[in-house]
């Protein structure tokens, strides 16, 4: 968890096993239906490989790629050092995803880092290049997108949070100006501008703890 950086936008600090266990395990419940043993997967921003170790066992090839040099070499030391033979790491930014060398996947993960993509533009760009990775048929799972619509309601619940919590040891994040956040609206331009998806579907997350990922966030499958 503190190797992914997964913090409380509330408290500051790191959320809790408990909490990026669900994260996990909702990965999985939308994933797991659309691969097999010879499945191929391609994920765009492996990072801590929260999501890259609980799909790998599952698929023929699992290809993370990151843009820190330091996440890629810290996964390839426990890949070496583990049963994991299927995995292959590539220090690559998101839009040089064109510079793998295998093709033809089953699937692209791109889980928890649009929110990080430096505008819309730059999201379609990426996109772009994952259909042009994919196979004849296959899927682009963008779990773990913060919702536009209730980019206010979060917002807003962070301020009366931090008005409710005036301890010196919190350190609320009030300021979202950097993040991207995506209506279902966007997605679905997204399947007018390209012509080779056929369907988009949106998911609510598992909430058996509600938090800031479960409240405020979706996943679309395409």
């Amino acid at each position: 968890i503190s190797a992914g950086g997964w913090k409380s936008s509330y408290t500051g600090d790191f959320i809790s096993q408990a909490e990026m266990q669900e994260y996990s395990e909702n990965v999985l419940e939308k994933v797991c239906p659309l691969v097999n043993k010879n499945s191929r997967v391609l994920e765009i921003g492996c990072a801590s490989g929260l999501t890259m170790y609980k799909v790998a066992p599952l698929v023929g090839l699992y290809y993370g790629t990151d843009l820190s040099e330091a996440i890629i070499d810290r996964n390839r030391r426990k890949v070496a050092t583990s049963e994991f033979g299927n995995i292959k790491l590539s220090v690559l930014a998101a839009h040089e995803i064109s510079d793998v060398e295998d093709s033809g996947f089953d699937m692209i993960v791109m889980n928890s880092v649009v929110q990080h993509f430096h505008g819309h533009n730059y999201l379609r760009k990426v996109f772009r290049k994952a259909i042009d990775k994919l196979g004849e048929t296959g899927f682009i799972f963008m779990g773990d997108v913060m919702d536009l619509d209730k980019r206010q309601d979060l917002i807003d619940d962070l301020h009366r949070f931090k008005s409710s919590n005036p301890s010196d040891g919190i350190t609320t994040k009030l300021d979202w100006s950097e993040e991207l956040f995506l209506s279902k609206l966007f997605c679905e331009d997204l399947q007018a501008e390209f012509p080779e998806i056929q369907s988009i579907h949106f998911f609510d997350k598992i909430c058996t703890i509600e938090n800031e990922l479960t409240k405020f966030r979706y996943d679309p499958v395409f």
